[in-house]
């Protein structure tokens, strides 16, 4: 039997996470640009060879 989860606190907010994981924020931000840009690079290579 696994214990059972625990509830986040009541006077948790959007501040806090954002504080705790500022760092991933900027990972996430860093690897959708980079996906943009492919896509961006992907579309004109399609335009171009077609």
């Amino acid at each position: 039997m696994h214990p059972p989860a625990q509830k986040p606190r009541a006077g948790t907010d959007w501040s806090e996470f954002r504080d705790r994981y500022r760092h991933v924020n900027v990972e996430l931000k860093r690897i959708g640009i980079l996906a943009g840009s492919f896509l961006v690079v992907l579309l004109i290579l399609t335009a171009i060879l077609t």
